[in-house]
């Protein structure tokens, strides 16, 4: 639900807030978001929008994808293979 609403308000180009509600019905046994991250971490990145914004970027996306896939190696690979990743990560 959470990232079905965050795309309709970016498709959109509204912000999309985040509310308390949304991160309690997330939260895990262990107090944390999928992950590991704390609620808090959360709420003070998404109130940051230009991180919101890097966060949202298409290559930012296809970055998060390859981490998840393939790990520390393929990241440092696409940085040594791709400025635009590079200047992304750093």
């Amino acid at each position: 639900e959470f990232n079905k609403r965050n795309l309709e308000a970016s498709a959109k180009g509204d912000s999309f807030e985040v509310s308390d509600e949304m991160i309690e019905n997330t939260v895990g046994g262990d107090g944390t978001l999928p992950g590991g991250m704390p609620p808090e971490m959360l709420k003070a990145m998404m109130g940051n929008e230009e991180l919101v914004a890097m966060l949202r970027s298409p290559k930012m996306q296809e970055i998060m994808k390859l981490v998840m896939s393939g790990g520390q190696e393929d990241l440092e690979q696409a940085m040594k293979d791709d400025v635009e990743t590079r200047e992304c990560v750093q």
